[in-house]
């Protein structure tokens, strides 16, 4: 085989391998791979220098230029050689590159998925919420060594966020962190920003806003939040300057997405439950209500209606007795009452009369103070006025050694009661009107039975005894005697 002959195969098995090399490394196949270009200008420069430098193994090669050129041509392959080689090594640190990309890609995916994976173990866990996010804080510190961190959460009414979890940090640098003041800082801006943020040094910030340096050269700061509702953050720190970087936030976002929702689902159920709870214990307050107003119903054909239904009252508003009472002749008269009433102060008695002329519900705590020097309550009373036929009347509700607490269901509810007390408080005086009625016509027809009459002028009072029965306490009667002249 002549000497081209056999230079001319190098070419070939160079083009050869190139193809070969090109679809090994899955450039057909992977249109995003790196130093594709490169790859392929370096396999054509390479390739033609090594043609050319089979065609100059021909005889006649030495005719085709003048001698001077040959020099120039030599130098000319030997550059293109060296550009075809440097365009080699170009396409396969390209080629590194992107597998070295795709393998932190991987890596960043294997740690989310990571994380992600043992926080859904954890979230089906009876954990309570605050526990819960302490082990995802531990679960993502546990993923940078050397690194603190902290979760706060939002405390609108207060302005503040409050530190709910913490892993690496001191005693002292957690109760710097516990109340921390929801003004112009790096975590207040991130959350009100909404994106997550990589700063340098980390500085703590007192209530009253005094700064303290701190041990911490870097400090990442990412948000929670669900739709539009900013709920808190998580702040990552570390001694050393620039630890953290885009990486941490590419797989540490979701993660923090993911328990913006927990936590926005964890409120929504309290709430839910919470609502429903208040529900339920409204129709519970309703319908005992409903039965304490039917037993009060069913009271009202007793003899002593107004004393049965105070009786039926006892318990309402977790009071220990009722009793109703009015004003009779500037004197302080009690209707009617669930037990009796003894040994009141004259303090106590003006205060019920006073709070008669105030027209509105009114609670008067009694205190004590003990020898220890506290303040104790002996005694609870809420009065309740209301006007019956122009004359004002309330009710008493009492309660020993504890205050009274009204809810608003049980406020309105009193309104209820004032008025089913005025029909029964009419009752009770058209009753006593009617047995006053008949006493009277019992009187009048007895009189009229008289069988044996007597004069006037031996018993003027024969009248009089008889009327006296059932005149009003405290009438005068003046008998006349009609003369003749």
């Amino acid at each position: 085989m002549s000497g081209f002959g056999f230079t001319i195969i190098i070419p070939i098995v160079l083009l050869v391998s190139f193809i070969f090399l090109y679809i090994r490394l899955q450039y057909t196949k992977n249109r995003d791979l790196l130093g594709r270009y490169q790859f392929i200008l370096s396999g054509i420069l390479l390739v033609s220098v090594t043609f050319w430098q089979s065609v100059k193994q021909l005889s006649v090669y030495q005719e085709w230029f003048l001698k001077e050129a040959y020099f120039y041509i030599d130098l000319a392959q030997m550059f293109i050689l060296l550009v075809s080689v440097f365009l080699l090594i170009v396409a396969l640190s390209f080629y590194a590159d992107y597998w070295q990309i795709r393998k932190e890609e991987i890596e960043q995916i294997s740690q989310k998925v990571s994380i992600l994976t043992n926080l859904q173990k954890d979230a089906n866990e009876p954990y309570h919420l605050l526990e819960l996010l302490n082990i995802s804080l531990k679960e993502i510190v546990s993923h940078l060594p050397e690194s603190s961190g902290g979760i706060f959460l939002i405390n609108r009414l207060r302005k503040e966020f409050v530190l709910t979890a913490s892993v690496g940090l001191t005693q002292k640098e957690t109760a710097q962190l516990e109340r921390y003041p929801l003004r112009r800082n790096i975590v207040s801006q991130t959350i009100d920003i909404g994106e997550p943020m990589l700063t340098g040094e980390f500085k703590f910030i007192s209530p009253e806003g005094n700064i303290t340096e701190s041990r911490f050269k870097s400090s990442l700061v990412i948000p929670f939040v669900s739709g539009t509702e900013k709920i808190g953050g998580i702040i990552l720190l570390s001694e050393g300057s620039n630890y953290f970087g885009n990486t941490e936030i590419k797989y540490l976002y979701p993660v923090a997405n993911w328990l913006a929702e927990k936590i926005k689902t964890a409120r929504l159920s309290r709430e839910h439950n919470k609502a429903i709870k208040e529900k339920n214990a409204q129709k519970e307050e309703t319908t005992a209500f409903v039965n304490k107003i039917l037993k009060m119903t069913s009271q009202l054909k007793t003899s002593d209606p107004l004393n049965s239904i105070c009786q039926q009252l006892v318990g309402f508003a977790d009071c220990s007795s009722v009793h109703v009472y009015n004003l009779n002749n500037g004197v302080l008269s009690f209707l009617s009452g669930s037990e009796p009433l003894l040994n009141l102060s004259e303090n106590y008695r003006t205060a019920l009369i006073d709070a008669l002329g105030k027209n509105k519900p009114l609670i008067i705590n009694q205190e004590t103070t003990s020898d220890d020097g506290i303040k104790r309550i002996i005694l609870s009373s809420l009065i309740y006025p209301f006007h019956n036929e122009g004359k004002s009347v309330a009710l008493l509700f009492r309660k020993d050694a504890a205050p009274l607490n009204v809810s608003d269901f049980e406020l309105k509810g009193l309104d209820i009661i004032a008025q089913f007390s005025k029909i029964v408080l009419k009752l009770v005086d058209s009753t006593k009107l009617n047995v006053n009625r008949r006493k009277g016509f019992e009187q009048i027809i007895k009189l009229l039975k008289i069988n044996e009459i007597e004069k006037f002028e031996k018993r003027p009072d024969y009248i009089i005894d008889k009327l006296k029965k059932f005149l009003p306490t405290k009438s005068i009667c003046i008998p006349f005697e009609k003369l003749d002249d």
